[in-house]
């Protein structure tokens, strides 16, 4: 199954690099195409843009991308793109080579990370190249650090929660919406992993997901038990050492009681039957439905958990589905402008993203897309939650979106489980260290 899904993912990127292939051939013919001047007359703006990805995006990027070299034939633009893990190096690389790509995509975690000022040109000197009336003042918030404005963001992104339809039915449970549902699950899956056990074949877990998500999922499951933030709107911790025991308790359960498998790749996970299904985003979904495709089974969203119906959202975040900007080393920021603004609000990417990195925020990218009878699929029921409530939800506070406090937790917890430590005792040396943040 495993080597079916690899060649499977050689073919896709065969099939993505006839693609590329083809924007960097429109990228440099279309001077002569569209122009009478010779080529060595010609001088081309030169532009470079760099994004990581999986298949789902590089496919919608490079088409794109093709798609804006035909219309500014003036520019000659580079495509640098690679996977979500080995982007870092490929950033720090370009980077100690003074070699920054001139618009570049990023995590919302990454602009929490660095200093904008630094990294990124200013997009408040050039806001009038930049169709920023089509942005709201929430979405313009994601990409602004100290009043000025960095990074620009066409999408909303949410927790979401994905299951084997099929699978869910032969356990007999119904899809969780509480974390007593969880447990029953997982109860339903240990019932099942005796059958399993009897035949030789692998476990089954409730659930899938990375490392990263895991610390979202654990955040939720605090905050609701607790009814509080871990951190204050001043950036202090609120927790008490007592609640740290707890959430590192939970963690705890989670990996020894099987509730949780954690994976580079949960689609792999639900595809293959080791999970009944996953936690990730609602821009998984098209990622989802691609490594499952041909799987035999139907694929459905879920609730977000909850303790109580009456604040079934508390603890659940929202967070921009991708953000550009402009490296602040971009030679001609200008011309670098007409390409972010393509990326961000051109009928364009409207049409070719659809539902790919969360809810469209870009004004009037729903209407575009409801006419063109793209909203719906697993993306859109995965959505349901923002649609139905938008006041309930909000975004995801920089201090828990920079990444410092999951990892310093995350390391903790790992040590934990594997010295067979006391969350009581870890908890206490996990507080004094929260308290530096």
């Amino acid at each position: 199954m495993k080597e079916a899904f690899e060649m499977s993912e050689i073919k896709k990127r065969i099939q993505l690099l006839s693609v590329f292939v083809c924007c960097v051939l429109l990228a440099g013919c279309s001077a002569d195409e569209t122009s009478p001047v010779s080529s060595a007359a010609a001088k081309k703006t030169e532009l470079s843009v760099s994004w990581w990805g999986d298949d789902v995006r590089n496919e919608y990027m490079l088409q794109t991308l093709g798609s804006f070299t035909q219309q500014y034939p003036d520019i000659n633009l580079s495509m640098n793109y690679t996977t979500s893990k080995a982007y870092p190096a490929l950033c720090a690389a370009r980077n100690a080579a003074s070699m920054d790509c001139d618009v570049i995509q990023i995590s919302y975690e990454q602009f929490c990370c660095k200093d904008p000022a630094k990294s990124f040109y200013s997009l408040s000197s050039i806001k009038d190249y930049l169709n920023l009336h089509l942005q709201s003042e929430e979405s313009l918030s994601w990409g602004t650090s100290g009043n000025t404005l960095y990074a620009l963001s066409n999408s909303i992104d949410l927790p979401a929660f994905y299951y084997n339809e099929e699978l869910l039915q032969h356990l007999d449970v119904s899809i969780p919406s509480t974390w007593e549902d969880l447990s029953a699950l997982a109860d339903a899956c240990s019932r099942e992993n005796e059958k399993r056990a009897a035949a030789d074949s692998s476990p089954l877990y409730p659930l899938a997901m990375t490392r990263t998500d895991l610390f979202e999922f654990l955040n939720a499951w605090i905050e609701q038990r607790s009814g509080c933030t871990m951190f204050d709107e001043d950036g202090m911790l609120q927790y008490t050492e007592t609640q740290l025991a707890e959430l590192l308790t939970f963690y705890q359960t989670l990996i020894r009681d099987r509730l949780v498998l954690l994976v580079d790749e949960p689609a792999f996970a639900v595809s293959s039957g080791q999970a009944a299904g996953c936690f990730s985003h609602a821009s998984y979904a098209s990622s989802l439905l691609l490594a499952c495709d041909g799987a035999g089974f139907t694929l459905c969203s879920g609730s977000l958990l909850t303790a109580d119906p009456q604040t079934e959202h508390l603890g659940w975040y929202l967070q921009p589905g991708v953000l550009y900007a402009i490296s602040s080393s971009a030679s001609q920021p200008r011309e670098a402008a007409k390409l972010l603004r393509y990326l961000i609000s051109s009928e364009t990417i409207i049409k070719n993203q659809g539902l790919n990195e969360g809810y469209p925020s870009t004004s009037g990218a729903y209407q575009k897309l409801y006419a063109e009878n793209r909203l719906q699929g697993l993306t859109l029921t995965a959505c349901m939650p923002l649609l139905e409530d938008r006041d309930a939800f909000s975004v995801l506070p920089s201090r828990l979106a920079s990444g410092a406090v999951r990892d310093h937790f995350l390391s903790a917890a790992s040590e934990m489980m594997e010295r067979s430590g006391d969350p009581a005792e870890y908890s206490t040396r996990l507080h004094a260290a929260l308290l530096l943040f």
